[in-house]
């Protein structure tokens, strides 16, 4: 009989990952503010993921920052971007509220910008792995995807049509108001170890394309 207790090894709880919302615009501007985003379920460690993307009109221009509520997020993932095409995946801590504002600050003028988001929770401060691809048929990556973890990716294309996902399910697909850029998304959790994970996007149009993605594990 053993004189000491005997303690049971700490278990993670699982991520989790939910679709939330998506907003775009087509004003000619550098900034652009997309006022009460829906950001799901308010929760204690609800990481808000945002996905952006814009058709600029020259080479060199970048994003500045991202803030959420006014907090400002981190980067998580640059897509392979091309040509004026941009897109990038980034991450913030907010437990509190169901929508904020969400305002993309880009270094030069734009003439379309999308945001998508995503609540998860359940997982680590940083992500586990990223992927990306542009100007590919389809545009894809691999990437490895802890057990319990979470993986989340955004697509998009200069012509309106629609996306085809392999590797993840895709939550959302719509055009920006003028119809000429297109945006989607998708998102799933993985009980187990996925290592090598394909993550593919196919635009049904579009001459500038690409996908970026991004796993978590739990924490």
């Amino acid at each position: 009989m053993s004189l000491f207790p005997t303690m049971s090894p700490h278990v993670l709880a699982p991520g989790a990952v939910a679709f939330a919302g998506t907003a775009s615009s087509t004003s000619n501007i550098s900034t652009y503010t997309f006022s009460g985003v829906a950001i799901g379920t308010a929760s204690s460690d609800r990481k808000v993921v945002v996905f952006t993307s814009s058709d600029g009109y020259t080479t060199s221009d970048t994003l500045t920052s991202i803030t959420v509520g006014g907090a400002t997020a981190s980067l998580v993932a640059s897509g392979e971007n091309f040509a004026t095409n941009s897109s990038y995946i980034y991450q913030i801590d907010v437990s509190s509220g169901t929508t904020a504002d969400i305002i993309v600050t880009w270094s030069g003028t734009q003439g379309v910008c999308s945001v998508i988001t995503w609540a998860v929770t359940g997982c680590g401060a940083s992500a586990h792995d990223t992927g990306k691809d542009s100007q590919s048929s389809p545009d894809a990556d691999t990437i490895d995807i802890p057990a319990d973890g979470v993986c989340v990716g955004g697509a998009h294309s200069n012509t309106s049509g629609s996306f085809t996902w392999v590797g993840l399910t895709e939550r959302v697909d719509e055009p920006a108001p003028d119809g000429d850029w297109k945006h989607s998304g998708a998102s799933d959790a993985f009980a187990t170890v996925t290592s090598g994970r394909t993550i593919s996007s196919q635009p049904s149009a579009g001459s500038q394309h690409g996908m970026v993605c991004a796993s978590w594990g739990p924490g």
